[in-house]
């Protein structure tokens, strides 16, 4: 069965809506997530000695709550919905479960294909903007969109498998955290780390640009603090690190390489200012679409370029299931997430809430599900294993005090 589990991770990860469409598969969505919830219920029913109700009490929750909400939207006839709750909620929640039953084998592997699909998923990003194509691009006429972006270099942005540019670098910069986190050896963190920042620049997304600049110098920072600054004395890391920051100045001053921040005149453009004009999506609903939600507003929300909640899945969140349901979610994912990472030191712990949730908050992609189930991938395979041993080892170390 792990091999069913393997195949499901890799269904998930490459065959996505745009590629897909690409190649002619129909509903990938609604099968890469029954492949993962038929995967569970196997182990749910050949681990019955396993108590989930008490082992995993919030991600029960997460479902109860997904089908409160689902009865919600029966009762108010927008049963259409419904298949975006189960991404959406059910199936991060039954993920982490499905995962954290893994052994360490499993979990190995399953780093050894986020690693693969981190590189794979780089290079075509790279590939597309040196050639200005869109492999599988985001939108409807393919033909039309190739074309038009062979004749403008200026403002071009990969799509990669994951479709949205924003998608890719949120999913690029949840695996870029955990690997700055990993036991990875130095010079595979600088070759990862460069690669993936190469790409965020391929996407053009200035956020995460930003935020990512930010933490390689606090990364770097960490390191001349820390015992591991002689690494950098070693020949090959000072040569890879010289030559990955010279590489990259090069991409972004001479060959426009994340042109939409390095080459704009300007930071707050349109693109920006609708961030931060959220207050105009409320003026789409009235009140009992904002206390009780209505995904007919999202589609509003969604299709209407001068409405700022287009790009704040907060607003998004409470859009589509009302401002109490919604407050609801985000109070349930809170205590989530802080169970997922209460083994993480305090310094980690930040590097990824910044690289998910910090750069999430900037755009709609947070309130989709496949971030979601990107972090939980990373924090259940061996990517996350170096603060656990942290922890054991900080345990141990206050025992012996203790004594």
């Amino acid at each position: 069965m792990n091999n069913a589990l393997y195949t499901a991770i890799l269904f998930y990860l490459y065959i996505t809506t745009t590629v897909s469409a690409v190649i002619g598969i129909n509903q990938v969505g609604t099968v890469s997530n029954l492949l993962i919830f038929i995967i569970f219920l196997y182990y749910f029913f050949t681990h019955p000695k396993i108590n989930y109700l008490a082992k995993y009490k919030q991600e029960t929750l997460l479902i109860v709550l997904a089908i409160f909400i689902m009865w919600l939207r029966l009762i108010r006839g927008d049963s259409e919905s419904i298949k975006a709750t189960i991404f959406f909620i059910v199936t991060p929640a039954i993920t982490s479960i499905l995962l954290e039953n893994q052994d360490k084998i499993v979990k190995k592997n399953i780093f050894y294909i986020i690693l693969f699909f981190f590189t794979t998923e780089c290079f075509l990003a790279i590939y597309e903007k040196v050639f200005l194509v869109n492999i599988f691009p985001y939108g409807i006429d393919f033909s039309d969109n190739i074309n038009k972006i062979k004749l403008l270099n200026e403002g071009f942005r990969s799509t990669a498998f994951l479709g949205h540019p924003l998608q890719n670098a949120l999913c690029i910069s949840i695996i870029m955290g955990f690997i700055l986190i990993s036991q990875l050896k130095i010079p595979y963190k600088i070759s990862f780390i460069f690669m993936g920042y190469i790409a965020l620049l391929c996407f053009n997304a200035r956020g995460a640009i930003l935020i990512w600049t930010a933490l390689i110098v606090i990364f770097v920072h960490q390191i001349f603090l820390s015992k591991q600054r002689k690494i950098f004395t070693h020949p090959i890391v000072l040569i890879l690190f010289c030559t990955s920051f010279y590489i990259g100045y090069d991409l972004i001053i001479n060959q426009g390489f994340g042109d939409r921040l390095f080459n704009s005149d300007e930071l707050i453009d349109g693109s920006a200012q609708v961030r931060l004009e959220v207050s105009n999506a409320f003026s789409y609903m009235n009140i009992d679409d904002f206390l009780v939600g209505s995904s007919k507003n999202v589609e509003i929300l969604l299709s209407t370029s001068v409405v700022g909640g287009y790009e704040n899945p907060y607003i998004v969140l409470i859009t589509d299931n009302g401002a109490f349901m919604g407050c609801v979610i985000l109070i349930t994912y809170y205590f989530w997430l802080d169970k997922l990472l209460k083994n993480y030191s305090p310094l980690s712990k930040l590097l990824i809430i910044i690289s998910f949730i910090g750069l999430g908050s900037m755009n709609n992609s947070l309130y989709t599900p496949g971030p979601w189930l990107f972090f939980i991938f990373c924090l259940k395979s061996q990517l996350s294993i170096s603060d656990r041993l942290y922890m054991s080892q900080k345990t141990i170390n206050s025992k012996l005090l203790q004594s």
